[in-house]
């Protein structure tokens, strides 16, 4: 992942990243709490728009796990590789 973005609560505990990951062309929120919960956004804005308006500020936990203001869960990881692989074809 590049150009990172390290999100951190009020007692300065590190909750989530967000990053361009290169390999899906999309922007990536990883919660750093919970294994494998990680979230692909389209642009930059639309990754922090989502954390703000769809995390816990203090747990890094998302509110609603199917949707998030634009963003696919890792569990449609493999939807977003199709997708783009069939944009890219």
């Amino acid at each position: 992942m590049r150009d990172q973005t390290s999100l951190l609560n009020k007692s300065g505990e590190h909750l989530a990243t967000i990053g361009f990951n290169e390999v899906y062309g999309l922007w990536q929120i990883v919660v750093v709490q919970s294994e494998g919960m990680e979230f692909f956004c389209p642009t930059q804005e639309v990754a922090l728009a989502a954390w703000r308006d769809e995390f816990d500020p203090e747990t890094g936990f998302p509110r609603d796990f199917d949707r998030h203001a634009g963003c696919l869960n890792r569990k449609a990881n493999f939807l977003a590789s199709r997708a783009r692989n069939l944009w890219d074809a």
